[in-house]
């Protein structure tokens, strides 16, 4: 069984590196980012990192704080954006300094390897408050202090974090970041248009884009697949109807391959290549599974609820 594990995953690893061997891989800043498949079954999380820093031209330290392993497929990412994956997955963080990617717990960083720095900026279109709650959603590992009479909002935490934190609060503040769209008199003369944003986890963020699109031909959308977010200009009660939209949208496509009632009952659920068997009241993949009923299971998260039937 052990022999089978890891033919799997050095199979995973050769995958890689077949893949992406026609090509010369630059390093993540250079503006040419290409496209790699990856998947791995139960491989060390540090030896995932060393692939990816290798792929992208870099050295790579790994610190021996990063522990454990992971199974993953992705498809057609960038590097970067499977860095960012894996880091949101695994918990641990890294930083890129001196052509070296460094891997660590946030806390080893913050301690021994990066030290964190302070960013300032002022918003114009959105209200500092708004902008924090945006970024504890995103990125909570930034610190943030805000000064509503100056609607300016000051970041505090690791390089890579406040890089991609203003990216995110430059797009949401600002409707010209989302390719500069044509905003009519009347909409400047509204208040009440603004740009807003909402996370798409599950969902494919391109179908999204095109169904709210239908919805609301005359308002800008934008999908940004590396933050995650779906961004539009909208009034408040149309981008209400969004949010309702995309909530009933945005749900995992849960897999039963087996239902085994007992006196706590459980469900072999199938999910991007992950099989768990999970009892009622335990979570998978931050849904809480709330009941089984004959062959339908039923998954919550906050308000949210949806069915799974087995298949025949």
């Amino acid at each position: 069984m052990r022999n089978q594990k890891w033919g799997v995953y050095l199979w995973g690893l050769l995958s890689v590196f077949l893949f992406c061997s026609c090509f010369s891989l630059p390093v993540i800043a250079q503006e040419e980012k290409f496209l790699i498949d990856m998947e791995f079954r139960d491989a060390p999380v540090g030896d995932v990192y060393h692939v990816l820093g290798e792929l992208a031209g870099l050295n790579v330290l790994v610190d021996a704080s990063v522990k454990g392993t992971i199974s993953l497929y992705l498809k057609e990412l960038t590097i970067e954006s499977a860095l960012e994956l894996i880091s949101k997955t695994t918990g641990f963080r890294y930083v890129i300094e001196e052509k070296t990617l460094i891997v660590a717990t946030a806390e080893r960083l913050r301690q021994e390897f990066a030290a964190e720095e302070f960013e300032f900026m002022y918003l114009k279109n959105v209200s500092v408050n708004e902008a924090k709650q945006l970024l504890q959603v995103i990125i909570p590992e930034i610190k943030t202090y805000v000064d509503s009479e100056r609607n300016l909002i000051v970041l505090h935490g690791l390089k890579n974090d406040l890089e991609r934190g203003i990216s995110l609060l430059e797009k949401y503040d600002s409707g010209e970041t989302m390719s500069a769209p044509f905003i009519t008199a009347s909409e400047e003369q509204s208040s009440s248009v603004q740009t807003r944003a909402i996370t798409v986890s599950y969902a494919n963020g391109n179908e999204i884009l095109q169904l709210v699109k239908k919805l609301y031909p005359d308002r800008y959308f934008e999908w940004d697949g590396k933050l995650g977010l779906l961004f539009g200009r909208t009034t408040a009660a149309e981008w209400e109807h969004v949010v309702k939209v995309v909530n009933q949208k945005d749900i995992p496509e849960f897999i039963i391959r087996g239902i085994v009632i007992a006196e706590v009952s459980r469900v072999l659920l199938e999910y991007q290549g992950e099989t768990k068997l999970v009892a009622e009241g335990e979570k998978f993949h931050d849904w809480l599974l709330t009941s089984i009923e004959g062959k339908e299971v039923v998954f919550s998260q906050g308000n949210r609820e949806f069915t799974v039937t087995m298949r025949r």
